[in-house]
């Protein structure tokens, strides 16, 4: 299951954020009347370039208020019983607060006074660089074009996965969150629930297809693509679920575009390196994997299938051609996230000692991305390939040619009437010709 659980990212990201909250409290207790502005610093200076367009009385950092320690501990939170108040939830934003039965999101520091700790951030730390100082300067600079170069020589969120600054779309979501209380309904949709969070974890966060597909639950945003930036130095280059899933997918998502991905794993072999031997030719955001989506859930097993109510899926239908699937009334073949780019997760699955995967699998994948059976790499140099079972010529194996059909239908009486043997079970008519449609089109 190579489905992404954000919660630890997040929960990670909001201990990190108190702890620094913490510490900005702490100065402005320890030293009150601190102040960056002097004879010759004023407060804008210390995040922005503008005086005129500086926010100086606005509030940038909150506090979530409220007397209800066990609405903040299910929301995720940390009740401070001293303060009145539920940390490890945004301070910059007031839509988690906002969900906490009985709290409200409270003022807390205006952009002068988090101006008088400027000095004492410290541009090494990643979240500060791509969390507190972009919603610090967003909120007190009056436009991207006031934010003053703080941290010049510290990286920027962009260069953490992508080479483009101007590509990179730093606001687009990476990860959701899928809430909801009914713990059954996401269960019953494969998930895992935690009472704690609200949510539905162990399902696919990347989209919100999942989420919504389950009663009772949304799918709302969590991380972006900026916020996302602090767990670049988390990716484990030799972790094929890093390298071919879980990196692919944050850049697809934040580059804009495969010329701007970094190369963050340069002694890590390829997506296309696993299959094919040409990188130029390599199609690495073409679908492999498809799914056959309709509700009507007796034509799909009219036609062979075994339908799933939860996820509208009719599954035991070929998930690499459409042709089974376009037969199926009210049904459609619907692209996976599994593209060619991730198909190296598959790699450990591929048994050269077993020719269904051998002489089914692999030469799906190959033909599907590695654009020509030039390209294709001898994976499994010792075993027989698929046109040495009967033929001599590779270049001229037509190897996605069909070779037997099945002839479906419901009219049993019709099938025996053609010399067929009807097959109740399968809702299929046997015993005739089936390697061509011939003599079942007749009936």
């Amino acid at each position: 299951d190579h489905s992404i659980n954000n919660n630890d990212f997040i929960r990670f990201n909001n201990i990190i954020m108190m702890k620094q909250k913490i510490l900005l409290l702490a100065l402005i207790w320890i030293f009150p009347s601190c102040t960056v502005a002097t004879d010759t610093t004023e407060p804008y200076e210390a995040f922005c370039t503008s005086e005129a367009d500086f926010n100086t009385d606005t509030t940038v950092i909150y506090d979530c208020k409220g007397t209800d320690s066990q609405a903040c501990e299910k929301a995720g939170g940390e009740y401070s019983e001293e303060e009145s108040k539920c940390d490890e939830i945004n301070p910059f934003s007031s839509e988690e607060c906002d969900a906490i039965s009985g709290f409200r999101f409270s003022p807390s520091l205006t952009c002068r006074e988090v101006a008088a700790f400027a000095s004492f951030l410290d541009c090494n730390d990643f979240l500060i660089t791509s969390f507190y100082l972009p919603n610090i300067q967003s909120t007190c600079c009056g436009g991207k074009e006031n934010d003053l170069d703080f941290c010049s020589d510290a990286e920027k969120p962009y260069e953490a996965f992508c080479t483009s600054e101007a590509d990179f779309n730093s606001d687009a979501v990476v990860f959701n969150s899928c809430i909801g209380t009914e713990s059954q309904a996401c269960e019953d949709a494969g998930g895992s629930y935690n009472a704690e969070e609200s949510s539905c974890d162990d399902i696919d966060t990347f989209s919100s297809e999942e989420c919504d597909a389950i009663p009772g639950f949304t799918s709302e945003p969590t991380v972006t693509c900026r916020d996302v930036a602090i767990i670049a130095p988390l990716i484990d280059c030799n972790d094929l679920s890093s390298t071919g899933f879980l990196l692919p997918l944050i850049q697809s998502t934040c580059c804009g575009g495969t010329e701007n991905h970094l190369d963050l794993c340069p002694n890590t072999q390829k997506p296309y390196e696993l299959f094919c031997t040409s990188e130029a030719d390599f199609k690495d955001d073409t679908p492999v994997i498809y799914e056959c989506k309709g509700t009507d859930s007796q034509a799909c097993e009219d036609f062979g299938g075994n339908y799933n109510a939860e996820e509208g899926i009719c599954n035991e239908i070929n998930p690499f051609n459409s042709e089974e699937c376009d037969t199926i009334p009210g049904f459609t073949f619907i692209p996976t996230e599994y593209t060619c780019g991730l198909m190296m997760i598959f790699v450990p699955e591929i048994d050269c000692n077993i020719g269904s995967t051998s002489s089914s699998l692999l030469p799906i994948i190959q033909s599907t991305c590695c654009g020509g059976t030039e390209n294709h790499l001898d994976l499994c140099p010792n075993t027989q390939k698929p046109f040495e079972a009967f033929c001599t010529s590779e270049a001229e194996y037509d190897i996605d040619a069909i070779l037997f059909y099945e002839c479906r239908g419901t009219e049993s009486q019709a099938c025996e009437d053609a010399g067929g043997s009807y097959n109740a079970e399968e809702s299929s008519c046997d015993d005739i010709d089936t390697f061509s449609s011939e003599e079942c089109d007749a009936i």
